[in-house]
């Protein structure tokens, strides 16, 4: 299991960043990657791409390289 990543912002830093992905459907907070090994998170109308985030506790990071890291599961969810 990758761990723990939140998706709220804190005061200082700001939230990660996204871009809308319509290829691929997730359920809604969902993980999950497309075939380029871009991370992914469903979302109610259509996936959104993780371009950064940061894990709790280390230094931001492209979703890309988390996910070459976290080695996600076919069963991974965003908070939990």
């Amino acid at each position: 299991m990758a761990g723990p990543v939140t998706a709220q912002p804190s005061a200082r830093r700001p939230p990660a960043s996204a871009r809308d992905v319509a290829l691929v459907a997730l359920e809604p907070g969902r993980l999950g990657l497309d075939p380029g090994g871009r991370l992914l998170v469903g979302t109610a109308d259509r996936p959104l791409e993780l371009l950064e985030l940061r894990p709790e506790g280390r230094r931001a990071m492209t979703g890309a390289d988390f996910a070459r890291g976290a080695r996600l599961g076919p069963d991974e969810w965003l908070g939990r």
